[in-house]
């Protein structure tokens, strides 16, 4: 003689009560770690814009000529400039310094910025940005020529 039961026992309860945990923990964590690679990117999209920037400045200008362009100031043999503007994130405002770079590199001679008469040189740029609470920077080396 069997005698049939209705309903769950326990275990099978405790069972599915942790696989449903499980499951949840899985979601909030795939959450979590989107919005963490979310402002990864942000901020890689924001070094890549000023890298670009950076890239155009160089292109736009004179080769060998000693003055830095527009919005620039001359610095230990290279150009300096910093970038402020006011970004909104989920309609909070918040100001971003990005601070760019560009110097003769190892191996270069300086003629870009009039510093000898060679044909061509190498330069470094560097682009620093803060993004929730820690610096990060993007470095690129372009050779130019006459």
């Amino acid at each position: 003689m069997t005698k049939k039961t209705e309903g769950w026992t326990l275990v099978e309860a405790l069972v599915a009560l942790a696989i449903i945990g499980l499951a949840l923990l899985m979601v909030a964590d795939a959450t979590f770690y989107g919005m963490v690679w979310g402002r990864e990117a942000e901020g890689k999209l924001l070094s890549t814009l000023v890298a670009q920037s950076v890239v155009d400045e160089i292109a736009d200008h004179e080769y060998g000529d000693k003055s830095a362009p527009p919005d620039w100031s001359n610095a230990g043999g290279g150009w300096k400039r910093t970038y402020s503007f006011t970004h909104y994130d989920e309609g909070e405002a918040r100001e971003v310094k990005v601070d760019a770079s560009v110097l003769v590199a190892e191996g270069g001679n300086g003629s870009f910025f009039g510093q000898s008469h060679k044909n061509s040189d190498l330069l470094q740029a560097e682009i620093s940005y803060q993004l929730g609470g820690r610096t990060e920077s993007v470095k690129f080396q372009r050779t130019v020529a006459r």
